[in-house]
């Protein structure tokens, strides 16, 4: 289905929202559900450590499953699989 046709079905039970606002909040929406299940995958090849003990990442990395230092891939954690980010 298409936001095309998503939106019609909202206008149809919702007549007076603005097609603008519903666009807005489907794309919310789906940002929301690749988020949360991450069905997308990225990969970041170069991060700049600055010397620094923690570091600030961007909004849309969910979650580090794989850490490489110079080749070298890092060990986990106390067993921990994944790091979760907090938002």
């Amino acid at each position: 289905m298409t936001q095309r046709q998503l939106m019609e079905k909202i206008l149809k039970k919702f007549p007076g929202r603005k097609e603008a606002e519903i666009r807005d909040a489907l794309n919310m929406v789906q940002k929301e559900f690749c988020r949360e299940t991450r069905i997308l995958d990225g990969e970041f090849t170069t991060f700049n450590t600055d010397g620094s003990m923690y570091y600030t990442m961007g909004t849309d990395v969910v979650a580090i499953k794989q850490l490489d230092l110079n080749a070298v891939k890092i060990d986990r954690l106390g067993g921990v699989y994944e790091i979760k980010m907090q938002t």
